[in-house]
């Protein structure tokens, strides 16, 4: 298994494990088979890869991603929040920070020990009224004064307006996706004993989520990630780095090579030989070789770089100083990365390594040796205020060339399928499950709709996000029994009906339509 080699390797550096059993969940809905942790953590428990692509293949492309921050505070002392093995223990941990204290207890931690998974198919379901019984993942989702969790930033469509998460009066989560996973992290509850660093104050909102569009070669291969990383503290940052770091197993993980394409905002991992062998309990991927970006989609990627599994100036990070360095694209001792080579000791610096084509081949691509590789990209956020709110949004795609085509096949594919997943995401519509090409003629997405009380007597209050045209009511045989039109009230009289199960089928001023179902007593 990964852990027992990479116990191994790092013998020699004196670390070990931090084997705490962290809550869970997976992403499973297309072809990737993902795990994400209650302490940000992605992927990987320690121990084994879980991001199978494709699902079912045992075959994985990732053993671990984390995230990774820094700056300078306004005395210009660094301060950094970074996670890679827990070798030397952690930054990062489960649960939000106090809103007015900025600070979490153990307990508290404990509680939010959680990830929470919910689809859009039972939301949608709960939405119509067609559960006798709320649903638990729906009571359990961590609304603002909910049930058993709590935090003022988790969404959700508030029915009545009162900024708290109640179910039983038609609250619901909103989510991203067809399915999606949630879980609440800082890096306040103890001492940074990764990086030896300054707590910061961050209280960080990830939502990972992906889309049924088996129709959709790049959707259905892809699962996105949303993070808010919020600032909870009195300090603002200064010069702030933000990256996610990569350890790319593409199937076996000692044959590998690593590139990036800063026009593409991603860095990626491929195969770095036509055979990609079985290792460490890893499927390899044979002859039809294997590729995985990471493409940053809302924020310009402003440096890549990779370090050695050793403990050299371009080896693994050992203090904040080392982490910060690396996400400004320079070595251990703070020298730039330069331009061909291993980087080192070339005149041109450049903030991106191995930004050539494999597809080609031509540029700086490696060349050397495969081997295990690890990546990091970051994104430019320079000044993050006190209270302040970094919204990152990153898409993890994989890509697999035919049986026989070479390694450049697999990283052009991974690089279309980029490109389609971007242009998905700056068309902020839902897919079509189509091609992507026609990413213009998606339908817009249905309105979000409540009513209350539900059941109801006399008055049936109608709240959505968005101006009302007219209000339908139609009985369980398809009848509409009441109509309004152009009402400037979300309220309609429902005293003529008989007592029953009714739907109410509504329209708004910009012509979007959606459903919902009531009981009449």
């Amino acid at each position: 298994m990964k852990k027992e080699l990479l116990i191994l390797s790092f013998a020699f550096l004196g670390k070990t494990f931090d084997t705490k059993a962290q809550d869970s969940a997976y992403l499973d809905l297309n072809s990737i088979k993902a795990a994400f942790y209650s302490d940000g953590g992605l992927f990987s428990n320690g121990q084994v890869s879980h991001f199978e692509a494709p699902k079912g293949s045992g075959s994985s492309t990732m053993f671990v991603s984390q995230l990774w921050i820094g700056g300078l505070d306004a005395g210009g002392n660094l301060r950094t929040a970074c996670q890679t093995y827990k070798q030397t223990g952690s930054d990062f941990w489960p649960g939000p920070l106090d809103p007015i204290t900025d600070s979490i207890d153990a307990a508290t931690s404990v509680q939010y020990d959680k990830v929470w998974r919910i689809n859009k198919s039972t939301i949608d379901s709960f939405k119509l009224g067609l559960f006798t019984t709320i649903p638990q993942e729906i009571i359990d989702w961590p609304g603002k004064g909910g049930s058993s969790f709590s935090s003022d930033m988790t969404p959700f469509f508030d029915f009545n307006g009162n900024t708290i998460y109640d179910p039983a009066n038609g609250d619901y989560p909103i989510i991203k996706g067809d399915q999606a996973v949630y879980f609440i992290f800082n890096d306040k509850l103890h001492a940074h004993t990764e990086t030896s660093s300054a707590q910061i104050g961050l209280e960080i909102h990830g939502m990972a989520y992906a889309y049924k569009c088996y129709s959709d070669t790049a959707l259905n291969n892809t699962i996105f990630l949303n993070y808010k990383i919020i600032n909870k503290s009195s300090l603002t940052l200064h010069n702030t780095k933000v990256g996610l770091w990569s350890d790319l197993d593409i199937g076996g993980p000692f044959d590998d090579y690593i590139g990036c394409d800063s026009t593409l905002n991603m860095y990626y991992g491929y195969n770095g030989d036509n055979n990609d062998a079985s290792s460490g309990g890893i499927v390899g991927y044979g002859t039809a070789l294997g590729a995985e970006g990471i493409v940053f989609l809302n924020k310009q990627m402003s440096g890549f770089t990779y370090y050695n599994n050793d403990n050299t100036l371009a080896g693994n990070p050992t203090n904040a100083s080392d982490y910060y360095n690396y996400m400004n694209a320079k070595w251990r001792d703070g020298l730039p990365i330069t331009y061909g080579g291993n980087g080192r000791g070339g005149n041109a610096p450049t903030p991106y390594m191995f930004s050539g084509f494999p597809e080609v081949p031509a540029g700086w691509i490696e060349t050397v040796t495969p081997g295990d590789r690890r990546g990091l990209g970051s994104v430019d956020i320079d000044t993050l205020l006190a209270g302040g709110i970094i919204d990152l949004d990153i898409a993890f795609v994989f890509s697999r060339a035919a049986a026989g085509q070479n390694n450049g096949a697999s990283v052009g594919l991974l690089k279309q399928r980029a490109q389609q997943i971007q242009a998905f995401y700056n068309s902020g519509l839902l897919p079509t499950c189509n091609n992507l090409a026609s990413v213009g003629n998606v339908n817009k997405p249905k309105i979000s709709i409540g009513v209350f009380p539900n059941p109801a007597t006399n008055k049936l209050s109608v709240k959505i996000n968005s101006a009302i045209e007219s209000i339908q009511i139609i009985d369980v045989l398809g009848n509409t029994v009441l109509s309004v039109q152009h009402t400037q009230s979300n309220e309609i009289d429902i005293q003529s009906l008989s007592a029953g199960v009714y739907f109410a089928k509504v329209k708004s001023t910009n012509n979007q339509e959606s459903i919902v179902r009531f009981v009449k007593e």
